[in-house]
């Protein structure tokens, strides 16, 4: 008891602290843009009930939109004091979804530096700001997010073979029912859910009764959110008013262009997760003397470095210019080559996720080709040119989940001591202040 008190403690502490530098952060955060005419629009249309029936014929079947004029109506400390305690839970299950599979259950409170770590990779995203973390933005892809990943989170608990307390089933179920309304988070959701399914029939273990619900409401409920009148409705005004020849794509152009914009993302603001992702792998790999994926690793840290320094070397710019998404053959001589190049890399670095030791590491896997999915779905909507970075929100995440899973494979594999882990959650820790602080000295918004 003494023992688990003592682990425990500055995990807590950390916790703590965790929640009240967000709720400093969110106490800058104001309404804007969408949020302004949201909040209006019970009084234009008679109430909450008339509003948001017109907003499931005409716009989205977004129910998360409804919870944020629910809850923004409140003293406005209500909101922010929810955000912070969702950036809070976020950090939690990054921490909890990376010692999945890795540490034994008695190791996982006893890394503390590494809870901070996942505090700073909860924060520590080219996307938070002005484009994430505003009102209804952040309801949409902060909160979705992370209640997918309390779904996903029990789920692996009962792959391990632990007991599920029937609590902890219905949050999970609760959570399930909600992040659905959010297009990204209800991606990634089903399918961590179909891979979930697949461990438990592989490894022949029995698949508790609460999945097959959980797994009913996630899908009915994103059937629920595609289903609604108002998608189409948003469609076709979008593709009439600003991509007119969008009506026409094929599937395969709808494809090009969710690659197009997804390489972007992955060698621009993406690019410095991706370096410390395949860094912090080369790392591990070497401490492990695991020599032939250790240099592929090395290989591809070296070119997402070269992609996180092109917005300061000029020269390195046209290594980086993709296939435009809606012509294929557009875009110069070596932009075709360069795509598959830009996805040869990312590819290779899924495969060193996979393959890297003595086990396969489907998590890893899987997680890493969902960074790449979720981007490119973006394709299969006109609405990709108003998104902006938003929908790099959950990529990102899913890249600092990866690599904090590095940093608890170095524990358990490596020889290092376990105080050195300090070094890379200390680092981590200062960039957040410093992403942190920008937000505060520019308002967001």
């Amino acid at each position: 008891m003494n023992r688990t008190r003592r682990f425990l403690s500055p995990r807590a502490g950390i916790y703590l602290g965790l929640f009240a530098v967000f709720l400093l952060f969110n106490s800058r955060m104001v309404f804007w843009s969408d949020d302004l005419r949201f909040l209006a629009a019970p009084e234009q249309y008679g109430g909450i009930g008339n509003w948001f029936a017109y907003y499931y014929q005409n716009w989205s079947g977004r129910v998360l939109h409804l919870v944020f004029v629910l809850v923004a109506r409140m003293p406005i400390w209500v909101f922010r004091t929810l955000n912070a305690l969702f950036l809070t839970g976020l950090a939690f299950c990054l921490e909890q979804l990376a010692a999945c599979f890795v540490l034994p259950d008695r190791e996982t409170p006893a890394l503390p530096a590494l809870t901070l770590a996942a505090g700073a990779l909860a924060v520590c995203t080219s996307s938070l700001f002005n484009t994430v973390l505003w009102g209804c933005s952040t309801v949409l892809y902060l909160w979705g997010l992370t209640l997918c990943f309390i779904t996903v989170w029990v789920l692996c608990l009962a792959l391990q073979g632990r007991e599920i307390p029937p609590v902890l089933w219905g949050v999970a179920a609760v959570c399930a029912c909600f992040a659905p309304y959010a297009e990204q988070p209800a991606a990634t959701l089903l399918g961590y859910l179909l891979v979930l399914l697949a461990a438990f029939m592989l490894t022949r273990r029995h698949i508790p009764l609460p999945f097959w619900p959980i797994l009913a409401l996630a899908a009915v409920n994103s059937a629920v959110n595609l289903a609604a009148p108002g998608n189409g409705v948003r469609t076709f005004a979008e593709t009439i008013s600003r991509w007119p020849d969008y009506g026409g794509y094929s599937l395969w152009r709808k494809l090009a262009l969710g690659l197009s914009y997804g390489l972007d993302a992955l060698t621009g603001p993406l690019a410095r997760y991706g370096f410390i992702l395949a860094a912090l792998l080369a790392l591990r790999l070497l401490l492990c003397r695991r020599w032939l994926p250790m240099l592929l690793a090395g290989v591809c840290a070296g070119y997402w470095a070269l992609a996180a320094a092109r917005d300061f070397v000029p020269a390195l710019a046209g290594l980086f210019a993709f296939v435009p998404g809606n012509d294929l053959y557009a875009g110069g001589p070596s932009a075709l080559p360069l795509t598959w190049l830009a996805l040869f890399f990312w590819f290779l670095l899924c495969g060193v996720l996979l393959t890297d030791g003595e086990t396969i590491d489907w998590g890893a896997g899987v997680t890493g080709l969902a960074v790449l999915a979720n981007l490119v779905l973006m394709g299969f909507t006109p609405s990709i040119y108003a998104s902006l970075e938003r929908p790099f929100y959950v990529s990102n995440i899913l890249l600092n989940l990866l690599s904090l899973r590095q940093l608890f494979r170095i524990a358990r594999e490596s020889r290092l001591p376990r105080g050195l882990l300090w070094v890379p959650a200390v680092l981590l820790a200062v960039y957040g202040l410093f992403t942190m602080y920008r937000a505060l000295a520019v308002p967001v918004g």
